[in-house]
């Protein structure tokens, strides 16, 4: 436990060392924006962490969020630099040589704080990242590990179980022999958090032989990928974005990014203005009629059943909320397409994908007719005039993690074609979400989990004990995980 006792203000050290910013060229010349990292923003957060109207926050993680713009934007409007627009057109809300000229200005004659915090003088900071922190990042900041790399996690010592007959069968070199006590490092946001989650892309000619795509750079830290293609040949994509959870309280929610080529994405920033729920997860996007349509799992609502809103756009960035339009038990990760006539949607409920049918899109009800069982679907495209194509992902069994492929011709009953379409060594592929691109050729892009997983056999006085560990690289460590974890990726 570190002896210090009270917590001077990152702030007030950050404004008697001088220039909060660097008096480079490079310097100078470098556009800090909403997911910039770096010791540039570091060194912006402490500046305007002096400034509690500006930042009441005051969170110095390295990292450009939600938090950080809107400061940036305050105080951009106070000083009079500019006031409207975004970072795309006038620069509102990034860190361009105007803004960074008027922070390094102030920077020498901002009074220095002198304040100090004691939330809990005993416990933070305590070089712990306990479990009330890890539950709210914003008790003790200075305790986090993104913050203070020698912070170290609770261990826990457990025994590790044997392998349930429901866990996938993965096939690893066996180790030798070893007690089966073994210590599990926490996860600061759980081991199940989709806060570890990345987005990667894969591209094919046919839309049956996939290969990634190396020029698509991952995209870390979002869920859940969904994409549409504009009629100026432009893409979203539209995902649940952790990016933000080291920064802001409004992480996890739904959130875009926007590409010419499918491939090279910037920020959209996109907004549900009268969201009715407090989270909006799993998007799922459709143009139809000129109009975008957006339906999503409206996270948090006091109710006992899921229900599944829709928002609509005219660029598919700006959306206002329209309603609920499917209720039924514990709904997620809906996908709606407009088929023959109807709207089918194909959502995740109770260990299953169901079928919900509308005529307008704002009103669904279940369909009885089963879905393929164990395969998590994505939104089906139709390859050929009349005939869909859907792919999904194996959830349970040996080939967990695997994309594979399904037809049909009234968009209820599929056909599972030969063959897996995708699959990577190492990892769990889930979510596999397709558009046709201008070119005629396709572009998936899917959700991935970095796994790793090992057996171990003893023997006892009932006979031989097989034992599985199971690992997730967390920021480049591996970390001990539950398995259980690793099949839960839906």
């Amino acid at each position: 436990m570190r002896t210090k006792n009270l917590i001077v203000s990152v702030a007030a050290s950050a404004l008697c060392a001088g220039l909060l910013f660097l008096g480079t060229a490079q310097a100078e010349a470098q556009i800090l924006r909403k997911g910039s990292r770096g010791s540039e923003v570091t060194k912006l957060q402490e500046t305007l962490a002096a400034m509690p109207d500006l930042y009441p926050e005051k969170l110095v993680t390295g990292y450009f969020g939600v938090l950080t713009k809107q400061a940036v934007q305050r105080f951009q409007a106070k000083y009079n630099i500019v006031s409207s627009g975004d970072e795309n057109t006038t620069g509102y809300g990034q860190v361009g040589p105007k803004t960074r000229a008027k922070l390094n200005e102030l920077a020498t004659t901002i009074p220095s704080s002198t304040t100090t915090r004691k939330p809990n003088p005993e416990k933070c900071p305590d070089g712990i990242w306990d479990e009330a922190e890890q539950k709210d990042i914003n008790l003790c900041p200075e305790d986090n590990p993104i913050n203070n790399p020698t912070t170290s996690s609770p261990s826990v010592s457990t025994t590790t179980p044997l392998q349930s007959p429901s866990q996938p069968s993965v096939t690893a070199p066996l180790s030798s022999a070893t007690p089966q006590t073994t210590t599990q490092t926490q996860d600061p946001y759980g081991t199940q958090s989709p806060y570890w989650h990345s987005v990667m892309s894969a591209i094919s000619t046919d839309g049956l032989n996939w290969m990634i795509d190396e020029k698509f750079k991952t995209i870390e830290h979002v869920s859940v990928p969904a994409a549409i293609l504009r009629p100026d040949g432009t893409v979203i994509l539209y995902f649940v974005d952790f990016r933000d959870a080291l920064d802001s309280k409004s992480w996890d929610t739904t959130d875009c990014m926007i590409s010419s080529n499918g491939v090279d994405f910037q920020n959209a920033d996109c907004l549900i203005r009268n969201l009715a729920s407090p989270k909006a997860w799993d998007p799922a996007p459709l143009y139809i009629n000129g109009e975008y349509r957006l339906y999503y799992f409206a996270s948090g609502l006091p109710i006992q059943n899921h229900e599944i809103h829709v928002a609509t756009s005219s660029d598919g960035v700006h959306f206002t909320e329209a309603g609920s339009v499917f209720s039924y038990t514990d709904l997620v990760d809906p996908d709606v397409i407009f088929f023959k006539d109807r709207y089918l949607m194909y959502v995740f409920s109770v260990g299953t994908t169901i079928i919900a049918e509308s005529k307008d899109g704002k009103n669904f009800q279940k369909n009885e007719t089963a879905f393929i069982k164990d395969c998590g679907s994505t939104k089906p495209i139709e390859y050929e005039h009349g005939k869909l194509r859907v792919y999904c992902f194996w959830q349970k069994g040996q080939d967990a993690g695997k994309v594979v492929s399904a037809v049909s011709t009234d968009g209820f009953n599929f056909a599972l074609e030969s063959g897996t379409r995708l699959a990577i060594s190492g990892k769990l592929i889930a979510d596999p979400y397709v558009i046709r691109m201008p070119d005629n050729t396709w572009r998936m892009y899917f959700k991935v989990q970095t796994i790793e997983q090992t057996q171990s056999t003893t023997q006892s006085s009932s006979g031989t004990i097989i034992s599985t560990k199971c690992y997730k690289y967390i920021n480049g460590q591996k970390t001990e995980v539950p398995c259980s974890t690793l099949i839960q990726i839906k």
